[in-house]
């Protein structure tokens, strides 16, 4: 598991090391803050798992709970793994840069 307490921010945080994360099956324990990025496609216990309270004892009890259920470690790994080849795969950014470069100028006149 990777395990990213953060502090509350609007500033998006964690980003790097989660979609990495995700894109190897590990699962991510993320403080779910004013900020996070995307929260139409991660979804608690779907994909990610998000810790709402983010105080010691909540995020002992998450970690302790989770360790404890490898099944649902599994079913998520495996939904993170897919959510990030289908969303945020490198070939798609490079796709949509292509696209921006050759069509870019084209659209905006």
């Amino acid at each position: 598991m990777v395990i990213l307490p953060l502090k509350d921010s609007t500033q998006p945080s964690g980003q790097s090391v989660t979609l990495q994360a995700m894109s190897m099956g590990v699962p991510v324990i993320i403080s779910l803050t004013t900020g996070f990025w995307d929260k139409d496609k991660f979804i608690d216990e779907l994909n990610i798992f998000f810790e709402q309270e983010n105080n010691l004892n909540s995020w002992v009890n998450k970690i302790d709970s989770l360790f404890n259920d490898v099944n649902k470690l599994k079913y998520v790994s495996k939904n993170s793994v897919e959510l990030i080849a289908k969303n945020f795969d490198i070939g798609l950014f490079n796709d949509f840069m292509l696209n921006e470069v050759k069509y870019g100028s084209e659209n905006n006149k």
